[in-house]
This record gives C-alpha cells, structure tokens and sequence, in this order.
C-alpha cells in the first residue's frame, strides 16, 4: 500500500538523487552500484535509513532509468546539481568529497562507461571546479578517480 503522505524532497534526497543519476545513466541500476550508494547514505553525514534509500530507489529509479540521458535528465540533472551547490555553500571539501564518491558509483559495477564519464565531468563543470579538479580514468583497471591540481 502506498503512503497516502507525500514525503517532503529534502537535502539528503539531493544527493541521493545525483548518486543515482550515475548509477543509471547506462540504463540500469545494479546491486553493487545500489551498495555503494547505500553505504555513503547511510553514513553519520547522510543519515538516510535503509528504508528511506529503497523508498526513494523504488520512486525515482524507474523513471531516471525511463528518462535516459535525454533533455529531461540533464534538465533535472543541472537541477539537482544547483540545488546541491546551494547545499553546499562553497566548500570545496564537500564537493570533492561528493566527486570522489561518485566515481566510486561508477566503477562499482566493474566498468567505466562513457556516459558516467560525462556524468563525473558535468557535476565537476557544476560544481565550478574545473580549474582545480581533474578527472582521470583507467578503463583497464576499472578506475576513475578525481584528483586535486593547481589552480582555483
């Protein structure tokens, strides 16, 4: 039975949304990519219960899987990600935090594709690190990773 309550979206549901936004821009949401997502969301920061994280996956999942990489997507995508800066408030720590965690999405399901690249770049490109973060991948060993340079 459905809970006749609509649950207000907050700020954890924010980043929630952005790790699943990786985690299915290949077309599915795999377990170990859910693990992942699980473990960061539960952690003290997040806060999110088991429940609420399956609750927002079997919500939101489907239609982000159905959506593709489509204008929808990247129009709730930017939105999500400007949600997220506001968030955030310039802590450049958070956000390469947030970085590094979504690289580990998206080699948790033992592939780096071109799509979770994009998806890496596009939120390092929101987040105004450009001139300060670089996103390297090895597809041989299934890593991608965000790297502190210079700049900024």
């Amino acid at each position: 039975m459905a809970d006749s309550k609509k649950k207000k979206w907050t700020e954890k549901h924010d980043y929630a949304y952005l790790f699943l936004c990786i985690a299915v821009i290949d077309g599915k949401l795999c377990e170990a990519e859910q693990e992942v997502i699980r473990k960061h969301m539960g952690s003290r920061f997040f806060g999110f219960s088991t429940r609420e994280y399956a609750d927002l996956v079997r919500g939101v999942g489907p239609r982000l899987i159905k959506r593709g990489s489509g204008p929808e997507f990247v129009q709730q995508f930017n939105k999500i990600c400007r949600n997220l800066m506001g968030h955030m408030r310039g802590d450049q720590g958070l956000m390469y935090l947030m970085l590094r965690h979504l690289c580990e999405v998206a080699v948790a399901d033992g592939k780096v594709s071109k799509s979770e690249f994009k998806i890496v770049q596009a939120t390092i490109k929101a987040f105004e690190m450009e001139s300060f973060v670089a996103l390297r991948v090895d597809r041989k060993r299934v890593n991608m990773r965000v790297e502190l340079h210079g700049g900024g």
